[in-house]
């Protein structure tokens, strides 16, 4: 007697007002990357960084030409470090961007991190989301999770 409701991801925490955008996530994440790479104008810049457990879990996504797509295969204590290291990598622009994180806890808290305190970015200019956390039930990380998402990044 009880209902279940399948939705499909909502774009609507994307301004499409920027120049580039800068996706990170896991698997969780693609179905939202995804649908926001679709509505972005076909002028922008960016990066997105996306890791999965398989060569195989990599999908072949709808993007502007200049927005690069990078993906990280494999155990995430290997493939975290890198991609955090190859997103710290990159030579950002000082303003007219959006960053959009989300996924396991511990890689969105670190790039919320590095984006709001080592690069001073606006957190208007930024959404980060971590969806789960490695150990922790879904009722175990909600609190946690809202915390992430509504406090300033220590």
């Amino acid at each position: 007697g009880q209902c279940i409701g399948i939705s499909q991801p909502s774009p609507c925490s994307l301004p499409l007002d920027k120049g580039s955008y800068y996706f990170v996530g896991d698997c969780t994440a693609i179905p939202a990357i995804a649908s926001q790479l679709e509505i972005l104008p076909k002028d922008v810049s960016g990066d997105v960084f996306i890791h999965v457990q398989e060569a195989s879990h990599k999908l072949s996504l709808l993007k502007p030409p200049h927005v690069n797509l990078h993906w990280f295969v494999g155990d995430a204590e290997t493939e975290y470090p890198r991609l955090v290291a190859a997103f710290r990598a990159l030579s950002l622009p000082t303003d007219n961007c959006f960053f959009w994180l989300a996924g396991e806890n511990t890689l969105v808290t670190e790039l919320r991190r590095y984006v709001r305190r080592e690069l001073d970015y606006d957190r208007r200019d930024i959404y980060a989301v971590p969806y789960w956390r490695v150990g922790f039930s879904e009722e175990q990380y909600h609190k946690e999770r809202h915390k992430v998402m509504d406090e300033e990044p220590s």
